[in-house]
């Protein structure tokens, strides 16, 4: 929810520059306005795709609410942009990355490295979750799993001796750091900051990459290794 309020402003906001108020009034031409804007503020393709989708679903939406009675954008036919090449860090650059890590972000860096989970289920991970050797990973209230489903994922041994040593100041697993707002570090972890953090190691390492890279070399090297079972990052 908290995304497609932030892609609704955005459309909200450019439809305040073409004086419209109603959902009827966006047609093809308010879609490709809205695209060469998103496009001249520096958005990727991937994400301008993404904010048109949604505002396709919104619409998509109220036909199905009867709040519009016609399809403002029928025959519209959004193209996905072509994928580009994700990199992919070896076992020896991972190791890079976490040593220079900031000390308070490393455990939740080496999670997904040694796990290849998404920030997001690291990032809604409690203790509770947590049961020495493994990780359960299913939904809370106001959270849900990207497939829906529930598993169970094992933990190295790096991994369950850092848990195990980490102070439970707080019902998640990885909190953010102290800061005014959150004196006590209780906070839920921001991906956002977690990522700005990485990208400076990344700077530093001359890497590329972002967060979401540790599931990509988590499965490349469980490939390489002859694991079996092994799932397409996604």
């Amino acid at each position: 929810l908290k995304k497609y309020r932030a892609v609704f402003r955005t459309v909200e906001a450019f439809a305040a520059t073409q004086g419209l108020k109603n959902l009827q009034e966006i047609d093809h031409t308010f879609v490709d306005g809205f695209r060469r804007t998103r496009q001249q503020a520096g958005r990727m393709p991937k994400t301008i795709y993404n904010e048109t989708v949604l505002l396709r679903e919104l619409v998509n939406f109220s036909l199905r609410r009867i709040l519009l009675l016609q399809d403002p954008l029928a025959g519209y036919r959004i193209r996905e942009p072509r994928q580009t090449p994700q990199p992919c860090w070896s076992p020896e650059q991972v190791e890079q990355i976490l040593d220079a890590a900031p000390p308070h972000y490393r455990p939740v860096l080496t999670l997904l490295a040694d796990t290849g989970v998404r920030i997001g289920e690291a990032q809604w991970l409690t203790w509770d979750d947590f049961d020495g050797t493994k990780i359960h990973i299913r939904a809370k209230e106001g959270w849900n799993t990207k497939t829906g489903n529930i598993r169970a994922v094992p933990l190295t041994s790096r991994l369950q001796v850092l848990l195990a040593s980490m102070p439970r100041r707080a019902r998640w697993v990885f909190t953010a750091p102290a800061s005014k707002k959150y004196p006590n570090g209780d906070h839920q972890i921001s991906a956002r900051r977690l990522l700005q953090a990485l990208k400076r190691v990344l700077r530093d390492l001359s890497l590329n990459g972002h967060l979401h890279t540790f599931r990509h070399s988590f499965v490349s090297a469980a490939i390489t290794a002859g694991t079996r079972g092994a799932d397409r990052p996604r």
